[in-house]
């Protein structure tokens, strides 16, 4: 079941800490649930991603989230997609459902919108829009003789 925009801008609001990050580096583990029901047994894959990113400024904080800091960001990202078993075989089948958080990657910079765990690792606050891309402005144009 897709969610309202109005959540996702709840979940960012209420975010106890948004700033903007550079992941600097990123491990993903998959793994695979299977679930059975009374007429589907249903197969789906998971991606368990942990990223350090260093934070480079900060909007709010209900703790120590300050600039210079390197974080850990821990989440599970679950994709749309799963597997029913249909006469003996594995069969693609699309899942309806709220959009999965993306995939932090290497090099971005996002703002996130996080909440601290007890472990000290964060995760995201506002699910799918959790991370949004920061735009760079534009190169100053330069002159060439």
């Amino acid at each position: 079941m897709a969610l309202p925009p109005s959540a996702y801008q709840q979940w960012k609001a209420s975010a106890p800490d948004v700033a903007v990050i550079e992941v600097l580096s990123t491990t993903t583990e998959s793994g695979t649930t299977e679930t059975e029901g009374t007429s589907v047994q249903l197969r789906r894959t998971h991606i368990v991603v942990d990223a350090e990113a260093q934070v480079l400024s900060v909007e709010r904080t209900a703790g120590a989230l300050s600039a210079g800091a390197t974080i850990h960001v821990r989440y599970t990202h679950r994709p749309l997609r799963a597997e029913r078993m249909e006469n003996g075989e594995w069969k693609p089948t699309q899942m309806v459902g709220a959009s999965p958080i993306p995939l932090l990657e290497k090099g971005d910079n996002v703002t996130a919108w996080l909440r601290a765990k007890s472990d000290g690792a964060y995760e995201p606050a506002a699910e799918a829009e959790s991370f949004a891309v920061v735009v760079a402005p534009p190169e100053p144009a330069t002159k060439t003789d």
